[in-house]
């Protein structure tokens, strides 16, 4: 399977179960959502990695910049998203934690979308 589909893809899990858990909001919610947190910056830094060692990606210069730009943006948005929700904000205001990730997730399906077609492209 090629590493930077298996990344998004990975990413793209996990940003459904933040949606999950949100949802759920049980008494392990805050708990799941700090590893997820981390699962999440684990998943864009192997991306990153994948993405640098691509030959693809190598032989189209562009298109890897334009990969670290659009996942970056993604990262930095969920990074943001994460300082303005502390502990106690998740936990009093569920239902809004799952509108910011709703968000997040519409802007960061369009950089995961792009992805995948672009490696399409480089491929050809």
């Amino acid at each position: 399977m090629d590493p930077i589909v298996t990344c998004i893809d990975r990413l793209e899990e996990i940003v459904g179960d933040f949606k999950q858990v949100a949802r759920t909001a049980d008494n392990n919610m805050v708990r799941d959502i700090l590893a997820l947190r981390s699962a999440y910056a684990a998943e864009i830094a192997k991306l990153f990695t994948a993405v640098a060692e691509d030959a693809r990606l190598k032989a189209n210069p562009q298109i890897a910049e334009e990969f670290q730009r659009r996942f970056m943006e993604a990262r930095h948005l969920i990074a943001k998203m994460q300082t303005r929700w502390r502990v106690a904000d998740i936990e009093n205001d569920p239902h809004g934690y799952l509108e910011d990730i709703r968000m997040i997730d519409a802007h960061s399906a369009g950089a995961r979308e792009w992805g995948k077609r672009a490696l399409q492209k480089a491929a050809a």
